[in-house]
């Protein structure tokens, strides 16, 4: 399942996804001072990628890190309601 989170609590080198039913992965690379925004590299193809504008809202993949931290809540490991 997906877990919608902003671009800038992602980790580096994580797994994202531009929308809730897109299945192209993104490995989430570092802070673009030029573009001023976040770039990331498509997983299957590392010659391209895609930037994302601070505050956009992508989708990981489950992960206990991003829990534990507050900033997703999983209704399946957690009794307090999803934040979105």
């Amino acid at each position: 399942m997906k877990y919608p989170i902003k671009i800038q609590d992602v980790m580096k080198n994580d797994i994202i996804y531009k929308t809730l039913t897109s299945k192209k992965e993104f490995l989430k690379g570092n802070y673009c001072r030029f573009e001023r925004k976040y770039y990331a590299e498509d997983y299957e193809d590392i010659n391209s990628g895609a930037y994302f504008k601070k505050g956009k809202i992508v989708y990981v993949e489950y992960d206990g890190y991003y829990e534990k931290k507050g900033i997703i809540k999983c209704a399946e490991y957690s009794k307090l309601p999803l934040n979105y």
